[in-house]
């Protein structure tokens, strides 16, 4: 029995679900301010550096998805 399709297949949905809350994580303690920039509401620069390391090391793996090249020697 076919169901029909309704928006979009689940894995294209659980995508959608992890990068809204990958953004909420990295946003966290962070705020706009009247210019419109993004502004970190602490004065914490060790988690500005962990953040660029998290932002750096997803970056490079979303780049190595988007290759094919998964880290198991499989093309």
């Amino acid at each position: 029995m076919r169901v029909p399709s309704v928006g979009m297949p689940l894995f294209e949905r659980r995508i959608v679900r992890e990068a809204r809350m990958m953004a909420e994580r990295m946003l966290a303690g962070h705020s706009v301010n009247r210019q419109g920039l993004l502004v970190r509401d602490g004065g914490n620069r060790g988690l500005d550096r962990s953040l660029r390391a998290q932002i750096a090391a997803m970056a490079a793996a979303g780049r190595a998805a988007i290759q094919g090249n998964f880290g198991n020697g499989s093309r």
